[in-house]
């Protein structure tokens, strides 16, 4: 995710944050670009890699986006 934002978003920041929640683990991974496409086949491989390994762990993937900035959240169980 870090490197789709580096090398897609157009943006100049990326907020990293990882909080352990006792049950659950809860990374987000915010950048400042352009608005993340969402395409009906799935994206890239990238993220379909990144769906994929979070599920394998039984968490919860989700991306919040818009024109100024996107946002994934990842929510492991621990």
């Amino acid at each position: 995710l870090i490197n789709n934002a580096t090398i897609h978003s157009n943006g100049n920041s990326i907020f990293i944050q990882l909080i352990d929640q006792g049950d659950s683990l809860h990374l987000s991974i915010e950048d400042n670009g352009s608005e993340f496409k969402i395409k009906d086949d799935g994206n890239g491989m990238g993220l379909k890699n990144v769906k994929t390994r979070v599920e394998y762990l039984q968490g919860k993937f989700m991306v919040e986006t818009n024109e100024t900035k996107t946002l994934f959240m990842i929510e492991i169980p621990i």
